[in-house]
């Protein structure tokens, strides 16, 4: 049975904070009361880095919620003091916690030049859902030392956010339409040859995937760049029958190629995006990955949410 992981992460990011906050409000010493706080200033920060963002109104819960907090910190000012374990309970819990948010949002790429590309989506709210220099934000630095996958080390993942946040149009989705970004024209993000070009993988149902095909339905676009040389971008899981160029067309910025999807190794529809130097195989996941950003873009890492215009 398919769970939809975006109905999760609407879920969390709105129960979560204010369940953090009820422990706030309940403290009934001023120990408890200022370990509980710390709790949920960490724990909000670990959900906006880790936990699927639902923009902008999962930063809206953890405000109300820590207004709450606020007016409750300040209508019970003689609390007991309270004993060091009200203290220490949640520190003990928390402070790793924060130790590690701050370990995994400070990790950056060093000693390379990043490629500034055109973004490949535009016409509204997109999220990045892998992505970042760390693997606990993004799972494709997994393919380090994997030499037929570590072209897509520095991939990134992104979906569509509609007006309330969520990724698809219903809270529960049954079927790939239901997701704003399935079916969202894809563009090209450089000027250059179409180096390969593959169209015929079937979209994989929710909560499907084929791992035998990962990439599915592709498009993959040579340039050269002053800093990194000859280099491809790679764009993946596309909606079959949806691409629109060939081997060996040549591309300029802002051209349809294709159609977002859910082919290859998705579970559910989002655009794939790597870029990599290649080695000659032909196979579109090895040679030397090539870090990237979108013009406009600081940074594309795990729950970066951007707004590119039409």
């Amino acid at each position: 049975m398919y769970f939809p992981r975006p109905f999760l992460a609407a879920l969390s990011n709105a129960v979560l904070p204010p369940l953090l906050a009820i422990q706030v409000v309940l403290a009934s010493s001023l120990a408890e009361q200022m370990s509980s706080v710390l709790t949920f200033i960490v724990f909000c920060l670990f959900f906006q880095i880790m936990l699927p963002r639902t923009p902008p109104w999962d930063r809206w819960v953890i405000l109300v919620s820590g207004a709450a907090i606020g007016m409750a910190v300040f209508a019970q000012p003689y609390l007991p003091v309270g004993t060091l374990s009200d203290a220490f309970a949640g520190p003990a819990i928390s402070l790793p916690i924060g130790a590690f948010c701050l370990l995994v949002m400070g990790k950056r790429l060093t000693g390379m030049a990043e490629l500034h590309l055109h973004s490949p989506v535009t016409g509204g709210r997109f999220l990045v859902i892998q992505g970042g220099a760390s693997r606990f934000l993004n799972h494709h630095l997994k393919c380090l030392h994997i030499p037929n996958l570590r072209g897509q080390l520095y991939g990134v993942d992104i979906v569509a956010a509609g007006r309330l946040g969520l990724q698809t149009r219903k809270v529960w989705p049954r079927s790939l339409d239901d997701f704003w970004i399935y079916g969202h024209p894809l563009l090209s993000p450089v000027t250059g040859q179409v180096s390969a070009a593959s169209d015929g993988a079937d979209d994989q149902a929710l909560g499907a995937s084929d791992r035998t095909a990962p990439l599915g339905n592709y498009v993959c676009i040579q340039c050269d760049d002053p800093d990194s040389g000859r280099v491809e971008v790679c764009l993946a899981h596309l909606r079959k029958g949806s691409v629109s160029v060939a081997k060996g067309d040549v591309v300029k910025i802002g051209q349809l190629v294709g159609e977002i999807g859910n082919s290859g190794n998705s579970s559910d529809p989002h655009l794939h995006i790597h870029v990599h130097r290649p080695d000659g195989s032909g196979n579109p996941l090895s040679g030397d990955p090539i870090p990237f950003r979108f013009q406009g873009v600081r940074v594309l890492r795990r729950n970066r949410v951007f707004t590119i215009p039409d």
